[in-house]
Formats: C-alpha cells, sequence, structure tokens
C-alpha cells in the first residue's frame, strides 16, 4: 500500500500470506462480512515467529481499519501483530 490514500477492502475474502510475512502500513483495511487470515504455506507449515507474522502496521506508519457492521475477522492459522503506534 503505497501512501495514506490506499484502500484494501476485504468483503468475504480469503487474506493468505506465507511464512515470509506481510506487512500492511499506510492506507486503511476495510472488513466487512466474514473474512479468514491465514500464515502459512503447504512445504514450511504455520508461521511461529514474529518475523513470519502478517503485521498490521509498522511502528511508524499507522493502518487504519475500519470494521464495518458484520464485518468479521478470523484468523485460521499463524500469527496476526498489531504495531500501530497509537
Amino acid at each position: 500500500m503505497a501512501d495514506k490514500t490506499s484502500q484494501l477492502f476485504l468483503n468475504g475474502a480469503t487474506l493468505r500470506s506465507t511464512t515470509t510475512g506481510l506487512i500492511l502500513s499506510k492506507g486503511t483495511l476495510v472488513i466487512d462480512h466474514k473474512n479468514e487470515i491465514w500464515n502459512q504455506d503447504d512445504k514450511n507449515g504455520i508461521a511461529s515467529a514474529l518475523s513470519e507474522a502478517i503485521v498490521f502496521g509498522d511502528g511508524v506508519h499507522n493502518l487504519g481499519i475500519e470494521i464495518l457492521p458484520g464485518g468479521n475477522v478470523e484468523l485460521m492459522s499463524g500469527i496476526l501483530e498489531y504495531r500501530n503506534s497509537d
């Protein structure tokens, strides 16, 4: 996500990341309906260290998170870390 105007809209979606991890900083994550987050790969298994996590924010830039009525996120496997500075 390039800057604070970027948006990722999860609308009944599945977000998958391998154990190389994923950092979402800047912009806004909009959540509607039931969504799943998977942090794994078939070869190496489930993420087990913070360096492999899916991360919201990076300690400097904050990821805005907007959960719409009826929005839901379920972590199915791995690690989800919140690093927003506020």
